[in-house]
């Protein structure tokens, strides 16, 4: 489940954090069509775009009618199609079309919108197909709970990613544990951000004054994938670190809360072995702990051997080429 910080966090979690500045170009509704064969692997989807919602819809009922397997609907946002063909050009069929198993678990992760029109399609065709032959309290209790668009959302796209007409039982519930962790998140955030700097994530330029610890804090204006595949959607926070963010190269950049968090746990477990807090827990005895300690420096030295060795090489190119 992701979280919109507008909606779900505290406004004092959240009231310093800018909104990220937009590409000179005014963003689109970037759409999602799947087919819908029976093996994912045979499975294909078109990313398109469209200046309105309204428009995205007619490019699926118009793409349906040339596609044998049938089209669904998976959703849209707010960006740019070019940056989204250019993450998945590695699973590239042919022109805006992208193998659907390669790309699942993303597409699986994204904030999808749906129009209104697609979304009471379905439930009506729920109630056609399910509903009325549910005992009664069945069918109220999910009936109510498909005025929750959130919950009738979830379980359209599901249908549409397994690729099967069906209706079947889907668990939706709000997970208040993840939204305490997205708060802890946003309370470590400003020593992530120190520590991203420290390990050059930020991207510097000098064209950008001002940048040379380019790693900040935003609220995001569009939907993107990070540095690590994550997908940040639109109106989540995340840790900026590109400068030229704003100019289009179509690339992924930036990364979320929840990878900022994973690199920060693996900084505060290095430091912990640093600081002996590792070998002090050990039971076993004073010997078996200097003999882990060694091994542990010799990794070390070993892997700045092959980075002074790799430097070296590269001076003496350099160097040559200069002469």
């Amino acid at each position: 489940m992701t979280l919109n910080c507008k909606t779900k966090i505290p406004k004092k979690y959240i009231k310093k954090i800018p909104l990220e500045i937009e590409q000179k170009e005014e963003p689109h509704y970037v759409y999602f069509l799947v087919t819908q064969s029976k093996r994912d692997k045979d499975r294909k989807v078109k990313i398109g775009k469209s200046g309105t919602e309204d428009g995205a819809l007619k490019r699926c009922e118009a793409a349906n009618t040339y596609n044998p397997d049938g089209l669904k609907f998976l959703g849209y946002i707010k960006g740019y199609e070019k940056d989204w063909h250019n993450y998945f050009k590695e699973y590239r069929t042919k022109g805006e079309w992208f193998s659907f198993e390669k790309i699942k678990p993303i597409l699986a992760s994204l904030k999808l919108k749906l129009p209104k029109k697609t979304l009471d399609d379905y439930k009506y065709g729920w109630y056609l197909n399910e509903g009325r032959y549910r005992p009664n309290e069945e069918r109220f209790e999910e009936e109510k709970k498909m005025k929750d668009s959130r919950y009738a959302t979830a379980k359209y796209q599901q249908m549409v990613l397994q690729g099967e007409e069906t209706f079947c039982h889907f668990n939706y519930q709000e997970d208040e544990e993840e939204k305490k962790e997205y708060i802890e998140d946003i309370n470590d955030a400003p020593h992530i951000c120190k520590l991203l700097n420290l390990w050059g994530f930020g991207k510097i330029d000098l064209s950008y004054p001002g940048y040379n610890k380019v790693v900040e804090i935003v609220e995001a204006a569009t939907t993107k994938l990070d540095l690590f595949n994550d997908p940040i959607n639109e109106g989540e926070i995340y840790y900026r670190t590109d400068p030229s963010y704003g100019s289009g190269y179509g690339v992924p950049y930036g990364i979320s809360l929840r990878n900022g968090k994973k690199l920060f746990n693996v900084f505060q477990n290095f430091m912990k072995v640093r600081n002996n807090d590792f070998y002090m827990n050990l039971s076993s005895g004073t010997k078996y702990k200097s003999n882990i300690k060694i091994n542990e420096k010799v990794d070390l030295c070993n892997i700045l051997s092959s980075m002074a060795s790799k430097i070296e090489r590269e001076l003496k190119k350099e160097t040559h080429e200069v002469e």
